[in-house]
């Protein structure tokens, strides 16, 4: 680990000291009462011209440190012995020495806020209201689109609690949210407090923290949704793969390339979200996937035993180790006999699942599963279904297909075999007559005995990549 040195005695700092969660200067607990130096001013109380309105830039503002090359003389003169060198909060440019500091601040007068400067909210537009609200001032001559950032520190074994340190330093603390202190309304109120600004919403986490954010989308009452790109930190990150983003997430530092990637490169596609429905009860929503059988058994095991040792559960990589673990557990106690358990219709007709003999039934909605399987291979699912096709995110119809045994799951997580197929379309009823394991992509749990329909839900805005939103629209015009 790198040493860290207090701000203010300049001495060695013991792994209880003290870390601002704003400018992330370190100091001793009993220093901190005689701090050299201030926080940035991150609202627009003091950053206003006489006539009140917003300035358009300010000045660097130098905090010390030095983690890199000096912007103004291309040299590292970092050190691990002691503090050394500045870095500017806003724009994280850096400077060695008090003279490469007059130097740059000569060539630069005004900060530019760096790479991320499209995203991030100025503090002279930020308007303190109260601790829980805020206005954005706008900036005369100045074209921002603000991102509104939700990062679950849970997710990607604990992997996001970094990325909610490393995005406050490279955008304003207050446009941060921490999902586990308030959830996703708070940061998607300021949104309709503020409908005059351009927003965007980046969701940091896995599948299931995308969900939950859309799901209070849903809720609230917005006339034109913002767009939700990911930057995926969970252990499948299914809906960030189908939307062209990565099978996952390692490295913090990236995050400011990351940004402008997916908000500026990123084309926004319409995602297709489906109602679930049980015996009538109060509905859930499918985003990747609904299934019942030996899958969701696997990942029952596998949340029973993450919630009682956390611990043993750190990265991405072990806890998928601790599928192929409960998964070949399964082979012996699976789910043999399922399709005498089921019922299927599909657009009204019945579908015969007596002649395959199946221990999961998996109704889709992405072109990704399972972390990264493929099950709607069109050129061998035509083979099988003449009258269907392929599969698109936004086509307003989901796939169904059916998992042999917990061997075959596997191989049609790694690609050797195909699923069996079963069928495409738009409304879709499930008659179970015993109580199975069920799961929502990614949540299990027990389910009684019911009747369970699915139909199409609404259609929400995503960031894309070229690449993928290309393949959308070719898939569209099939």
């Amino acid at each position: 680990m790198t040493p860290t040195f207090c701000i203010s005695c300049r001495n060695l700092l013991p792994p209880n000291g003290l870390r601002c969660n704003v400018c992330f200067l370190c100091c001793h607990t009993d220093c901190s009462l005689n701090l050299p130096i201030k926080c940035p001013k991150i609202f627009a109380a003091s950053l206003k011209d006489s006539s009140g309105v917003p300035y358009t830039g300010i000045q660097h503002y130098w905090i010390e440190g030095l983690d890199g090359t000096c912007s103004e003389c291309n040299q590292n003169k970092s050190t691990t012995v002691h503090i050394s060198g500045f870095q500017c909060y806003w724009c994280q440019n850096k400077v060695c020495s008090h003279q490469c500091m007059s130097k740059y601040n000569g060539k630069h007068s005004v900060c530019d806020y760096g790479i991320t400067k499209q995203f991030r909210i100025p503090p002279t537009s930020l308007n303190l209201i109260d601790s829980k609200q805020w206005k954005i001032d706008p900036i005369p001559n100045y074209e921002f689109k603000p991102v509104i950032v939700f990062v679950n520190p849970k997710s990607g074994g604990q992997l996001g609690a970094g990325v909610v340190t490393y995005m406050n330093k490279i955008m304003n603390p207050y446009q941060i949210f921490n999902l586990t202190e308030g959830g996703p309304a708070p940061g998607l109120n300021v949104i309709l407090d503020n409908p005059e600004v351009d927003w965007r919403v980046l969701a940091c986490g896995g599948d299931g923290t995308v969900a939950w954010v859309l799901s209070v989308i849903d809720k609230l009452d917005f006339k034109n949704p913002p767009a939700v790109g990911v930057i995926p930190l969970g252990t499948g990150n299914d809906l960030a793969r189908a939307l062209g983003w990565g099978a996952g997430f390692t490295d913090p530092s990236i995050i400011p390339n990351t940004i402008p990637k997916i908000m500026n490169t990123g084309k926004p596609v319409l995602l297709d979200r489906w109602k679930l429905e049980f015996s009538n009860q109060e509905h859930k929503v499918i985003n990747n996937y609904f299934s019942i059988g030996i899958d969701a058994k696997v990942a029952l095991q596998f949340h029973k035993n993450r919630n009682k040792k956390p611990e043993l559960f750190a990265n991405q990589t072990v806890n998928k180790m601790w599928y192929a673990k409960f998964g070949t557990e399964a082979i012996v106690d699976g789910c043999a006999g399922l399709e005498k358990d089921l019922k299927l219709e599909i657009d009204g007709k019945p579908v015969d699942l007596e002649g395959n003999a199946i221990e999961a039934l998996v109704v889709v909605n992405l072109p990704s599963c399972y972390g990264g399987a493929f099950l709607w291979d069109f050129e061998k699912v035509k083979q099988v279904l003449p009258d269907v096709s392929p599969q698109s995110v936004n086509d307003r119809k989901i796939e169904v297909v059916g998992i042999k045994n917990s061997v075959h799951l596997g191989q049609v997580q790694i690609g050797m075999m195909s699923p069996v197929f079963l069928g495409q379309g738009s409304n879709i009823v499930i008659k179970m007559t015993k109580k199975i394991e069920v799961q929502l992509d990614g949540e299990p749990w027990e389910h009684e005995p019911c009747e369970i329909t699915i139909s199409h839900f609404t259609q929400s805005k995503m960031f894309a990549s070229k690449k993928a939103h290309k393949v959308v629209k070719q898939q569209n015009q099939n």
